[in-house]
């Protein structure tokens, strides 16, 4: 190993000024990151001119699924106000890596199952805005997710329920495919039927129409 590159294994020799002065090791750090990320350390932030040094050579990689993952599983320590829109947030985020083909490996897909931190609106409440919300986990079965409108509005106010539109649930397909909780679908667990209502009126005319063809079709 290059004798430069071992001096910086292990050791706190990168200082960043925000948010609080200090020395850290650059294993710790990322090279950049996208803006839903809060929780990482850019480099380029404050070594924008050394990117030769920190990325090609310590190695110093762009932020990835595993600090998406690290960020998600701290929503339930309650590190935010806005628990659903981080949630959304990031679950957005995770979308696009695994649209990419990336995947989520065994014991990162076990800290999202694990992790409490799925905001679920509870019975009582049709609004969204002021309903009252818990987090949940996916190994809970109390919940549903709401992946169909229909099903959605009848259940709404009923059932615990995932706080995210239907439409951001369709888009975010392949995040529940990888997490493996399709079973959580309302339309897993909701039979619908569909039943004539109203009431029956002959359509005389149309009967008689019908009887006039059928004797052509009989000769």
């Amino acid at each position: 190993m290059h004798p430069n590159r071992e001096a910086f294994r292990g050791k706190s020799l990168v200082f960043i000024s925000q948010p609080a002065p200090k020395w850290i090791r650059h294993d710790d750090c990322v090279w950049t990151a996208p803006a839903p990320l809060t929780q990482v350390i850019r480099l380029e932030s404050s070594y924008s001119d050394c990117k030769n040094l920190f990325s090609d050579f310590l190695g110093v990689k762009s932020a990835g699924i595993r600090h998406v993952v690290e960020e998600f599983c701290s929503l339930s320590r309650g590190a935010w106000v806005d628990q659903a829109d981080r949630f959304e947030e990031l679950l957005t985020l995770l979308h696009g890596y695994l649209a990419k083909g990336l995947t989520l490996d065994v014991s990162e897909t076990r800290s999202m199952n694990t992790a409490r931190a799925f905001p679920v609106m509870k019975p009582g409440n049709l609004s969204h805005e002021s309903a009252t919300i818990v987090l949940r986990s996916l190994d809970d079965n109390d919940w549903y997710i709401p992946d169909k409108t229909t099903l959605e509005l009848a259940f709404r106010g009923r059932v615990n329920l995932l706080k995210l539109s239907v439409r951001s649930v369709q888009l975010m397909m392949k995040v529940w495919v990888e997490l493996g909780c399709k079973g959580l679908f309302l339309s897993s667990v909701v039979e619908e039927k569909v039943e004539l209502g109203g009431v029956r009126i002959r359509n005389k005319s149309k009967e008689k129409e019908l009887r006039t063809r059928l004797k052509y079709l009989a000769r």
